[in-house]
């Protein structure tokens, strides 16, 4: 499951609080993280860096 985010603005910057947010949930719980927690992480890092990726090469072919 792939979430869609802009990416930049308020909507990127809420999705980025949604991840260190997550993050902070996952070290309190240890080892004892639950599966939903990890896997609802692990969809919010993957949506960040897939929404950063896209837009380092669209700047990148960006002609100067």
């Amino acid at each position: 499951m792939s979430m869609s985010i802009p990416t930049s603005g308020e909507g990127f910057e809420k999705a980025v609080r949604a991840v260190q947010s997550s993050l902070k949930k996952t070290a309190k719980q240890g080892p004892s993280v639950s599966l939903k927690d990890r896997d609802k992480l692990i969809d919010q890092l993957h949506a960040v860096h897939d929404t950063l990726s896209d837009h380092i090469i669209a700047i990148s072919e960006e002609p100067t």
